[in-house]
């Protein structure tokens, strides 16, 4: 951080000093577009990147999973019609938030920190790492029986360990979009009978099971083609219709072998209790007069598996 010159005044005591910190999300907030873009043909992924370059972002520091999915398009092109546009005075922000809620809804997305800085990911669940980033151990006898050296077992242990299993949002999907040609909707449904089956014994009910129907629906009129309805169906089917099994935890902030801090989308294990994917962090940083960072940490996790 850099700080403006800056003198005491004669009653120190009196002073405030503001700093205000916003991560680089604010910087696709204020890239505001002076022109129209259409967006129809391009690909998912050519979208999201050029959406974060708009802010200045540098291509090496932009990681977006390849999609199939391509923007379709409007069927009245040739006469300047467009299906996906961007209008004078939208923002980046607004338009990543856009397209990933209606084609990306269950993939990863932020800004973390990387070897070359701070740099934006987009990843489909299938290009999430898998391999553990550290092993964390309930109790100091644990670690202690794993071989974790003394020094290092306050860094790896576990407090306030909670588990709690979430239901799923949604048991059927629906989405509409619109035929261009016809003036008619395309329309794409997926339904989990087994889920909202409420004559299921015990034993037959599947793990995400509810009982009940728990509808979710989405209207759009840029989904201009079957296909693009049916990814986007699939992909809230992904996100909603799964029981997922959700833990927070208290400890030291976790670091990798590169020293780079453990962030969302990165995967611990906890013995005794599993691969968790980490979905949330928030850390304390503490200083004593004359001592060193002492970090505390609340992370939340999805458990693989």
């Amino acid at each position: 951080l850099e700080f403006p010159a800056w003198s005491p005044q004669p009653n120190p005591e009196n002073e405030r000093f503001l700093l205000e910190i916003a991560d680089p999300w604010r910087a696709l907030e204020q890239a505001v577009f002076m022109d129209r873009v259409p967006l129809d043909g391009l690909s998912l992924s050519e979208c999201l990147r050029f959406l974060v370059r708009q802010s200045g972002w540098p291509d090496a520091r932009i990681l977006v999973s390849e999609s199939p999915l391509r923007l379709p398009f409007a069927s009245g092109q040739a006469g300047g019609e467009w299906n996906t546009l961007i209008e004078t005075g939208d923002t980046a922000s607004a338009w990543l938030e856009r397209l990933l809620e209606t084609y990306a809804a269950n993939w990863w997305v932020g800004f973390r920190p990387g070897e070359n800085g701070v740099e934006f990911a987009a990843l489909a669940p299938a290009d999430l790492p898998m391999a553990p980033v550290s092993t964390l151990y309930l109790s100091a006898a644990a670690a202690r029986a794993a071989g974790v050296p003394e020094a290092e077992i306050p860094a790896r242990l576990v407090r306030r360990f909670t588990q709690a299993r979430l239901e799923p949002t949604a048991t059927r999907v629906r989405v509409v979009g619109r035929d261009p040609r016809r003036d008619q909707p395309f329309l794409s449904v997926a339904v989990d009978y087994a889920a909202e089956d409420p004559t299921l014994v015990p034993s037959a009910r599947p793990t995400n099971w509810t009982g009940e129907i728990r509808p979710l629906a989405l209207v759009d009129a840029s989904l201009t083609s079957q296909a693009a309805c049916d990814w986007a169906r699939d992909t809230l089917m992904a996100r909603h219709a799964v029981t997922r099994e959700r833990a927070e935890w208290h400890g030291e902030l976790i670091r990798k072998t590169n020293g780079l801090p453990a962030w969302r989308g990165d995967v611990v294990t906890i013995a005794s209790v599993g691969d968790l994917r980490i979905t949330s962090l928030a850390v304390e940083w503490r200083v004593a007069s004359g001592g060193p960072p002492v970090t505390q940490a609340i992370y939340t996790g999805e458990k693989l598996g």
